[in-house]
């Protein structure tokens, strides 16, 4: 194991609630010891010195039921119907979004979210469309290498019987997509990484505007299932620009034989299609440990192997800080990690989140 320092943290004038997160990004990881120290110092005629208080300190001996773990790469769906920006103003549209999401709900990096519709049986002759109106608020348009977009929006259709993966993206649209190839469908979760040809849609924020999109005859007759997905890249969503609200739509009709404006959600399915990477942080025995007998581990205790595509944090409870303080950070760790430059290998990381200022009450006038 490696006593390492990780962080110091200044805080001055107020006190901070923080959360420390440890995050695996696919290794073979034992951590122990994981202390916060304020570092006070004493002053005398002769010397400064430094007394150092322990803040915090968590040596996984009586388990981890105060932390929480989170799987990342398995966020659930967010597809909801909402009274927040319905359509016309009134009633309830689709919406693809986190609502809890400060201030006014909205996505995350590297999300995958699909709406599936019922399972429609389509007329066996005519020429047939999909019709609905869209309203998105989701991250512009941008280009690197081979793609020219970011975030975006499509739509697939499937025969009945097949999965998800074999869908094919519908490409006559008015308004045609306004991006040939999105990263965040095709290099973020994998569909098409070097971006040729590319996979199609709309990035870019909009106001309601009706959408129509013809269904190719090839599925005249059949038994099919539309897919409204969103996929969102790894940097820019809400929480570095609050006004990615999301993504709406009402109003569906396809072929005329199927409406739905959003007031009832009988047979439609949403879902993440990320690859889902496993949440493995347990507490295990290891008598090496500094303080024996346990550890905290993140792989799979009966292989002592990890997984593919891992993104898997574990939090702590609330941590308040002194105020005016030097904070450093300090933990034991032994890992098994990949010999490769980052980003493209398998990593570990401690982040801070502030929660929230906790101020002094105020003397008493």
């Amino acid at each position: 194991m490696h006593n390492i320092s990780i962080m110091k943290v200044d805080t001055k004038l107020k006190k901070l609630l923080l959360i420390i997160s440890l995050l695996s990004a696919g290794l073979l990881l034992f951590a122990e010891n994981v202390i916060i120290v304020q570092a006070e110092p004493i002053e005398n005629s002769q010397s400064t010195k430094s007394r150092e208080n322990v803040i915090f300190l968590e040596d996984f001996e009586d388990g981890i039921d105060l932390w929480t773990t989170t799987d990342t790469t398995d966020p659930g769906s967010f597809w909801n119907t909402s009274t927040f920006n319905a359509f016309g103003g009134t009633g309830k549209s689709w919406r693809m979004a986190d609502e809890d999401i400060s201030p006014n709900g909205g996505y995350e990096d590297s999300w995958y979210q699909v709406l599936d519709t019922p399972e429609i049986t389509l007329p066996s002759s005519g020429n047939l469309t999909i019709i609905f109106d869209q309203y998105r608020a989701i991250e512009e348009l941008g280009s690197n290498g081979e793609f020219d977009g970011w975030d975006g929006f499509n739509i697939r259709i499937r025969n009945a019987d097949q999965d998800y993966s074999e869908a094919e993206i519908l490409t006559d649209c008015t308004p045609a997509y306004n991006s040939t190839s999105l990263y965040s469908f095709g290099y973020e979760h994998n569909e098409d990484p070097d971006g040729i040809p590319g996979i199609p849609g709309w990035g870019g924020s909009t106001d309601w505007i009706s959408t129509t999109i013809s269904i190719p005859a090839s599925y005249l007759g059949n038994n099919v299932i539309v897919s409204f997905a969103f996929a969102s890249d790894p940097n820019t969503s809400t929480g570095s620009n609050p006004e990615l609200t999301g993504l709406f739509i009402d109003n569906i009709d396809v072929a005329g034989v199927f409406t739905n404006d959003a007031e009832d959600e009988t047979g439609f399915i949403g879902f993440s299609n990320t690859t889902k990477g496993g949440d493995l942080w347990h507490v295990l025995e290891d008598p090496s440990a500094p303080s024996p007998l346990y550890a905290l581990g993140c792989f799979d205790f009966e292989t002592s192997l990890y997984n593919p595509n891992m993104h898997n944090y574990i939090s702590s409870e609330n941590v308040i800080m002194p105020a005016e303080s030097n904070i450093y950070f300090d933990m034991k760790i032994k890992t098994e990690l990949d010999e490769n430059s980052f980003p493209d290998c398998d990593y570990f990381s401690v982040e801070v989140r502030y929660i929230a200022a906790v101020y002094p009450n105020p003397p008493n006038p």
